[in-house]
């Protein structure tokens, strides 16, 4: 256009048209097609519990001694070391996403509601036992997540008195009176806040664990919506968890559910089984009980004229299924 050249400018017109009409079919299409057939067959790992038994055992060690060193010597050092663990902690505990628990503001920490003084009685007779001495060991804020969605954040005792230890000692570290948020970073004067996904690699690696790289806020979101399956939740319990965890119940039975190796191995096998025995009655699969000897004489049937697994022994010696790769 500065050059006025009508003949450039009627050939980024036509480029553009085509670019149009052409990239979904020839570019974006195949690129799809071929990051799908990618993670077709690629195993999705989530944390073990056996790690965050081991995490959880650590990070309550770690808080108690990192709030005693903050309190009896308050330097940078100790401040950052237990934000990191506080952080990590908030984000374990919640399954909330890394930004939103990072990101939490000081005020709303400061002013955060008495739940516990706007409880009616009449709700409280309906708990249980256990139920009202969480409501009471517990604290609860509302912290802004993703689609600026109001998200419930637990607070532990321990987390609680951390939090209160970093707050004591923010302007003794020199963290500046304008940085809002409640993990701030505390050197050059930052105006910026710790980083979820970095305190959570600190820890995980500190803590000594099988398998560090699975402590993701996404993945623990993942793995405790798919682990509370097994307590079979009823429709509105479900709602519960995905309200805590900020997302709407239709992402929460599309995206957090079972893995689909998980459904097809314990469950549609379950049922294949008991139809190839005879096991029409009409009964839930829940119900469904299949004895040792229904699973291996099934085993061996699959692997009739077929070749052991290549450590030599079989699958019914192992009570197992060989598995092809």
């Amino acid at each position: 256009m500065r050059k006025r050249n009508d003949v450039l400018e009627k050939q980024v017109s036509n480029f553009e048209n085509l670019y149009r009409l052409e990239w979904s079919k020839k570019v974006s299409s195949h690129a799809r097609h071929s990051i799908r057939e990618a993670k077709q067959n690629v195993p999705q790992l989530l944390p073990c519990t056996a790690d965050l038994e081991k995490l959880c055992t650590y990070q309550k060690q770690m808080m108690n001694q990192l709030t005693q060193k903050l309190d009896e010597d308050p330097t940078k050092a100790n401040w950052l070391a237990l934000g990191d663990q506080t952080l990590a902690k908030l984000t374990i505990f919640n399954k909330r996403r890394g930004g939103e628990a990072a990101k939490v503001l000081l005020t709303e920490f400061m002013n955060r509601p008495k739940w516990h003084d706007r409880c009616m009685e009449e709700f409280q007779t309906t708990l249980s036992t256990v139920e009202k001495k969480l409501c009471a060991r517990l604290e609860l804020m509302i912290v802004v997540g993703k689609m600026h969605k109001s998200v419930p954040v637990l607070l532990t005792p321990d987390v609680l008195s951390a939090l209160n230890l970093l707050v004591k000692h923010r302007s003794s570290v020199g963290i500046p009176v304008a940085n809002p948020y409640l993990f701030a970073r505390a050197y050059g004067g930052s105006l910026l806040h710790i980083q979820a996904w970095d305190a959570l690699r600190k820890v995980a690696h500190s803590a000594g664990l099988e398998n560090p790289s699975c402590i993701q806020s996404t993945k623990l979101r993942k793995y405790i919506a798919t682990v509370t399956q097994v307590f079979s939740l009823e429709s509105g319990e479900i709602d519960w968890l995905a309200r805590h965890l900020g997302h709407d119940i239709r992402t929460h039975r599309q995206y957090y559910r079972l893995h689909e190796s998980t459904v097809e191995l314990a469950k549609i096998s379950k049922l294949l089984i008991a139809v190839d025995n005879g096991d029409l009655q009409g009964r839930s699969l829940e119900n469904i009980d299949l004895s040792a000897d229904m699973i291996l004489d099934n085993d061996a049937s699959d692997n009739d004229g077929e070749s052991d697994c290549e450590d030599g022994s079989t699958s019914a010696d192992r009570g197992m299924f060989c598995t092809t790769m």
